[in-house]
């Protein structure tokens, strides 16, 4: 072949070559996008998970406060909330809902608790202690409410940057709530 005949060949051999460096490329790049928003994802749900495990601590805490000042006749009517606003947690269908009924249930459980507070029947020993634990529980809960909203502040970053932006339409990714409870 003569130098002028493979002139043509070269060109498209090159021309070829650049566009499979190009899709390369956006290949490397759509990967690398997806699995940092795949680990960001993990990262919100994770933190989601500690702040239900304090949360399940906190009920449990509330359960037992609430039984001892029944078995001492005093019932809060701030317990009927907490109950209905915890129940509509538990039968959040998805994880963006279960956090929206999540904040419900704990400003009904702050009320509760407020309520508890200023009970007379808590001046029992065993029924301070509990109430102690439970104010504890809320400094935890408090925590780990922060570090869920960290993450949730990185994840929408991602979600808010090109290329990973269109990743993000492309798969599917969705916004998830921030974790705020009202300074009321």
């Amino acid at each position: 072949m003569e130098e002028a005949d493979r002139r043509p060949l070269l060109k498209v051999l090159g021309g070829i070559s650049f566009v499979l460096v190009l899709v390369a490329a956006v290949t490397v790049v759509i990967i690398v996008s997806f699995n940092t928003l795949i680990t960001r994802e993990e990262a919100v749900r994770d933190a989601w998970e500690r702040v239900q495990a304090v949360q399940d601590q906190r009920q449990d805490l509330l359960a037992d406060v609430l039984f001892d000042l029944a078995d001492r006749g005093s019932y809060l009517p701030a317990a009927d909330e907490w109950r209905r606003a915890q129940a509509g947690v538990d039968t959040a269908p998805t994880f963006n809902e279960e956090v929206y009924a999540q904040l419900v249930a704990d400003e009904a459980a702050a009320r509760l608790a407020s309520a508890i507070r200023g009970s007379a029947a808590i001046e029992n020993g065993e029924i301070r202690h509990l109430v102690d634990q439970l104010a504890d529980a809320v400094g935890r809960l408090a925590i780990e409410r922060r570090q869920y909203n960290e993450e949730v502040g990185i994840y929408r970053h991602y979600l808010s940057r090109i290329p990973t932006r269109w990743v993000a339409r492309a798969f599917g990714f969705a916004d998830v709530p921030e974790y705020r409870i009202s300074d009321k």
